[in-house]
C-alpha cells in the first residue's frame, strides 16, 4: 500500500506540474501575442503619424508657394500701377524724342557741312534718350526676379531722374544729392520700384506743389543701433527720401508699412506701395523708418549695407594691325526687318567689310552651307519668325564652332530664350546700339577669329 500511495502521489504531483507548465506556456503565448499586437499597433500609429506629418509638410509647402506666388503677383501689380502713373509722362518723353529724330532727319537733307555735325549729334542724343527710357521701363516692369548687383547709387538714381520727375509732375521739384562713391548691393528694378513708390506718395502728399529730396551719405552702424533694428553692424549708406507735404499723424505713420493700409479713397491705389518698399529693403538686409509730422512733411530714412565697388578692368585696345585682319572680312547679316538689315549692312560696308544679307535664320543656314567663300562673322536678330536667333547661333556652333555669332535684339521677352543665350555664352547686344561700340565689337571679334585661324594653320 505504501508503494501504491507513493505512486499516486507522484502521479498527482506530476499532473499538477504539467498543468502549471501549461498555464505558464499559455500565459507566455498570450503575453507574446499581446506584445506583438501592441508592437503592431505602435507601428501602425507611427506610420499614421508619419503620413500625417508628410501631409502637413506638403500642405505647408503648397501654402508657402501660394503665398510667394501671391506676393509676386501683388508686387508686380504694384509695379504696373506705377508704370500706369508714368504712362503720360513717358508718352510725352517719347514724343519729344521722335520729334527730335524726325526734325533732325529733315534738316539733314538741306544742311550744309557746318550744321551737319550739330544735327547728327542731336540725332544721336535723341536715340540714346529713347534707348535709356525703354531700358528703364523694361527693367522695372519685368515680372521675373532679377539678381542683385553692385549699384552705384548716384548713377542709378540719376538714371531714373527723368521718370521720377514725370511721376512727380511739374508742380513738384526733385532735388538729388548723392555722392558718386556710394555703392550698395541691390536689384536695379527693386531700387527703381522703391523710389517710384515713394515719389508717388510724395506727389499725393503735395497737391499744391513742393519739393521731394533724395539725399545719401555714408553711415557707420554701431552695435547698439544694429541690435535695436536687428541689422548687421558695419558700413552702411543712409538715404533720406523727404517731401514737404501734409505729413502724417502718429497712428498713420505707425501703420504706413502695413499691407493694404491706405489713407486714400476706396478704389485709389492698392495700399501695397509702402509695404512693397519695406519688403524690398528688408530683403536687401536694410532697414527703413518714417519721420513725419502733420503740416511739416515726411522723411523715409533708409539704411542699406554699403559695399566696395567692383573694379572695372580696362578693355584692351585693338592691335595696331587690326585693320589688316578685318578689312575685306565677310559678315552675314540676318534680320527679318529689311530696314534694320540694310542699315547694319551699310554700317559694315563703310568699314570695308563685305556683307551678305538674309531675312530668316533658315535662309542663313542655307547660305552658310552652300557658299564656297567662308564667313568671318554672323550678326543676327534674336526675334524672328520661325527659327529664332538663339537657335540659329547654336546650329552654327554645331556646324562650325570657330565661326563667331553676335546676337541683337530690341527686347527679349521670352525668359527661356534669354536664359539659353546666357547659358551658351552667346554675345548679345541691345538695339538700338551705340554704333561705335557695335563696330568696335565686330572688329575685335573678327580680328580674334582671324588670329585663331592663323595660329591653327601655323600649328599644322
Amino acid at each position: 500500500m505504501s508503494d501504491l500511495s507513493n505512486s499516486d502521489e507522484w502521479t498527482e504531483r506530476n499532473a499538477r506540474l504539467e498543468r502549471r507548465v501549461e498555464r505558464e506556456r499559455t500565459a507566455r503565448r498570450e503575453a507574446e501575442r499581446l506584445l506583438e499586437s501592441k508592437s503592431l499597433e505602435l507601428f501602425m500609429t507611427n506610420l499614421a503619424l508619419q503620413e500625417l506629418a508628410d501631409t502637413l509638410e506638403r500642405r505647408v509647402e503648397e501654402r508657402t508657394e501660394r503665398i510667394r506666388s501671391m506676393e509676386a503677383e501683388l508686387r508686380h501689380s504694384q509695379k504696373m500701377e506705377a508704370v500706369g502713373l508714368l504712362a503720360g509722362g513717358v508718352a510725352h518723353d517719347f514724343n519729344n524724342v521722335l520729334m527730335v529724330i524726325g526734325a533732325s532727319a529733315s534738316l539733314l537733307a538741306d544742311a550744309d557741312d557746318s550744321d551737319r555735325e550739330q544735327i547728327i549729334s542731336e540725332l544721336v542724343s535723341a536715340v540714346q534718350r529713347g534707348r535709356e527710357l525703354t531700358a528703364r521701363l523694361l527693367a522695372f516692369s519685368r515680372r521675373e526676379a532679377v539678381e542683385e548687383q553692385d549699384l552705384n547709387l548716384s548713377s542709378a538714381i540719376h538714371g531714373i531722374e527723368p521718370l521720377l520727375q514725370r511721376l512727380l509732375t511739374e508742380r513738384v521739384r526733385l532735388a538729388i544729392d548723392v555722392p558718386h562713391d556710394l555703392h550698395v548691393r541691390f536689384t536695379r528694378g527693386g531700387l527703381d520700384q522703391i523710389l517710384f513708390n515713394l515719389a508717388a506718395n510724395a506727389r499725393d502728399a503735395m497737391p499744391g506743389g513742393g519739393t521731394m529730396g533724395i539725399r545719401a551719405v555714408p553711415y557707420e552702424l554701431q552695435a547698439e543701433e544694429a541690435a535695436a533694428i536687428q541689422r548687421p553692424i558695419g558700413p552702411h549708406v543712409l538715404i533720406d527720401v523727404s517731401d514737404t507735404g501734409i505729413g502724417m499723424n502718429g497712428e498713420t505713420a505707425r501703420r504706413a508699412f502695413d499691407p493694404f493700409f491706405s489713407t486714400k479713397p476706396v478704389g485709389v491705389g492698392t495700399g501695397l506701395g509702402l509695404a512693397t518698399v519695406y519688403s524690398l529693403i528688408r530683403q536687401a538686409k536694410g532697414n527703413v523708418t518714417i519721420r513725419s509730422a502733420e503740416g511739416v512733411g515726411t522723411t523715409f530714412r533708409i539704411l542699406l549695407p554699403r559695399v566696395a565697388p567692383v573694379p572695372v578692368l580696362p578693355t584692351p585696345p585693338l592691335p595696331d594691325d587690326a585693320s589688316l585682319l578685318t578689312e575685306g572680312a565677310r559678315v552675314l547679316v540676318v534680320d527679318d526687318d529689311p530696314l534694320v538689315r540694310s542699315t547694319i549692312a551699310t554700317l559694315l560696308q563703310r568699314q570695308k567689310f563685305e556683307t551678305v544679307q538674309a531675312s530668316a535664320a533658315e535662309d542663313a543656314l542655307q547660305l552658310l552651307g552652300r557658299t564656297d567663300t567662308p564667313f568671318d562673322l554672323v550678326v543676327s536678330d534674336v526675334r524672328m519668325p520661325g527659327m529664332n536667333g538663339c537657335d540659329l547661333a547654336l546650329a552654327i556652333r554645331a556646324l562650325n564652332p570657330s565661326l563667331p555669332v553676335l546676337l541683337m535684339s530690341g527686347y527679349v521677352d521670352d525668359h527661356v530664350v534669354y536664359e539659353r543665350i546666357e547659358a551658351a555664352g552667346l554675345a548679345l547686344m541691345s538695339k538700338p546700339f551705340n554704333v561705335a561700340d557695335f563696330l568696335a565689337f565686330v572688329k575685335r571679334t573678327v580680328h580674334a577669329a582671324g588670329e585663331a585661324r592663323r595660329r591653327g594653320g601655323s600649328d599644322q
